[in-house]
């Protein structure tokens, strides 16, 4: 397949600011920062706008405590990225992989180490209910402040922030932000959730679905994205693929994505192309893990299918 590159990626802006007007570049919030020790002069933003949602990635140059009070209308999430000593949020030791959930006009007291880097997800409220409904996960746990380790949103924060090929247009780049912040917050779907099976036999949902993945022009889309277009939860996809190929619908589109690589390599000369970047436009991002996905396919490296060109 062909990506389309009718949508550009997400556009990237940074804002170095002095500590007393930090508050005025974080998205989503406002409050005061106090800063309390040596350090940096400076604290960076750098903020990505995704459709109706925001990230941003904070870097804080110095100690400081602060005090940030959310939008009323928005969900935020904060990630920790990385966490020298010291830290504090809301009375909590703050350690790499958290993610502290406000819901919208929660209020937010921190001890904020030198060096403090985190990824900070703003996003609207109806955006956040309307995908946990489409995905089948229960709206009502996306209500609650807590913290939660682990979960899906703590890499993808990474591949926004480090890498500057991550170039997936900014509406599907919104769906990744919402899906793995739901996956984060809800923890899995709502097993009472039926909405939508009644309506379509599993053979009419699999040809929807595929339908959709080649009218995209890509085979690897968060599962948000499937769900809302087919009207139907992530669980009655699961049953559906289930079903029919013994595999579930994240598996399928990888296979898609791998075969559309295999092509590519297979007719493709040595010297012309490089399997990283063949990968990447195929939504691999992990190298590692599609080489190994790709040799259990295949059977060879994806190197040696390059090489081996007919």
């Amino acid at each position: 397949m062909t990506l389309p590159g009718v949508e550009p990626p997400p556009a990237r802006q940074t804002i170095t600011t002095e500590g007393q007007d930090f508050m005025v570049a974080v998205p989503g919030a406002a409050g005061q920062v106090v800063r309390t020790g040596r350090g940096e002069d400076r604290a960076a933003v750098t903020g990505f706008e995704l459709g109706s949602a925001q990230l941003a990635l904070i870097e804080v140059g110095f100690p400081a405590v602060a005090e940030a009070v959310g939008t009323s209308d928005a969900v935020i999430l904060c990630t920790m990225l990385r966490t020298p000593p010291g830290g504090r949020w809301d009375g909590v030791p703050l350690a790499p992989g958290q993610t502290f959930v406000y819901p919208a006009g929660s209020t937010h007291h921190a001890r904020d180490p030198a060096g403090l880097r985190f990824a900070l997800s703003v996003l609207p409220a109806e955006v956040l209910e309307s995908g946990t409904r489409s995905l089948g996960f229960n709206p009502d746990r996306a209500g609650d402040r807590h913290v939660v380790v682990g979960g899906d949103l703590p890499a993808l924060c990474e591949r926004f922030v480090d890498d500057d090929e991550f170039d997936v247009p900014a509406s599907l780049a919104q769906d990744h932000l919402v899906d793995a912040a739901i996956r984060t917050i809800c923890g899995g779907p709502d097993e009472s959730n039926r909405r939508g099976g009644s309506r379509w036999q599993d053979g009419e949902l699999i040809r929807a679905s595929i339908a959709f993945l080649e009218h995209n022009g890509r085979w690897i889309v968060p599962m948000l994205t499937l769900c809302r277009h087919v009207h139907v939860s992530e669980r009655r996809l699961q049953i559906a693929f289930g079903n029919l190929f013994g595999i579930g619908p994240n598996a399928y589109m990888r296979y898609r994505a791998l075969q559309s690589v295999h092509q590519v390599l297979r007719d493709a000369e040595p010297d012309e192309v490089m399997v990283s970047e063949v990968a990447r436009r195929h939504d691999f991002r992990h190298l590692g893990r599609f080489a190994g996905f790709y040799s259990a396919t295949y059977g060879e490296a994806p190197s040696s299918t390059l090489r081996r060109r007919r």
